[in-house]
């Protein structure tokens, strides 16, 4: 199932080097067991507009979000705590400094 989230003009929130903000709607994909909305609470805690949940969004609304929709998924990252490279699973060391990477589950998206 999918969940479609507006911001207000303050609710700015940057993920990833993307922002998010009044001119985009986020889209959040969850299994119909989970809860969509303490999905969302996970991506931006209580600072957005509303929530919508799939089926009851509609499309003809994104006349007001110039940006568009901006797809988000959970990824996960392995990063080197001593000068925050990114690194593949496959690698157990930092290339750059030899420091053992750590394992973030976190935000990506499209």
């Amino acid at each position: 199932m999918k969940m479609y989230v507006t911001f207000g003009q303050l609710h700015c929130h940057r993920v990833n080097g993307k922002t998010f903000d009044a001119d985009c709607v986020a889209v959040l994909e969850h299994q119909p067991s989970e809860d969509g909305r303490l999905i969302v609470n996970k991506y931006f805690g209580m600072k957005y507009c509303s929530a919508y949940e799939e089926g009851i969004w509609d499309d003809a609304d994104m006349k007001f979000y110039l940006r568009g929709y901006i797809n988000l998924r959970w990824a996960d990252f392995y990063l080197c705590p001593n000068c925050w490279q990114e690194a593949t699973a496959t690698e157990k060391l930092c290339a750059n400094c030899n420091f053992v990477l750590i394992h973030i589950r976190g935000v990506n998206y499209d």
